[in-house]
């Protein structure tokens, strides 16, 4: 109660993932989460683009979609390499398809 009351995360509630946002913040992320954690599962196809933060692990992640275009292309891992494309912040909600190769967060 006393973490409530000073808007920190309970102990308790700190397992499920860390952060050192406060109460409210830490709810919206995690609603967040849930969002689209669900979506990917309730669609079972990979999102059109990936909330980064959503991530306990972002950098597993990111291997995983080294490892998926390796294969995909039938080349060892160690031979790609990133390229990152920045995109105005508004072209967000209008992606509408995956990219030909890798994929999109933000």
């Amino acid at each position: 109660m006393q973490s409530l009351q000073a808007s920190r995360v309970p102990q308790a509630w700190s397992h499920t993932y860390p952060s050192l946002k406060p109460l409210g913040s830490w709810v919206r992320d995690l609603l967040q989460r849930l969002e689209q954690l669900s979506t990917w599962a309730v669609t079972k196809g990979y999102p059109t683009i990936f909330w980064m933060p959503g991530f306990t692990y972002p950098a597993g992640f990111l291997t995983a979609v080294l490892q998926t275009t390796a294969r995909k292309n039938g080349m060892p891992i160690d031979q790609l390499s990133w390229d990152y494309v920045m995109l105005n912040h508004l072209d967000v909600d209008s992606i509408h398809s995956p990219p030909k190769e890798g994929v999109y967060v933000y």
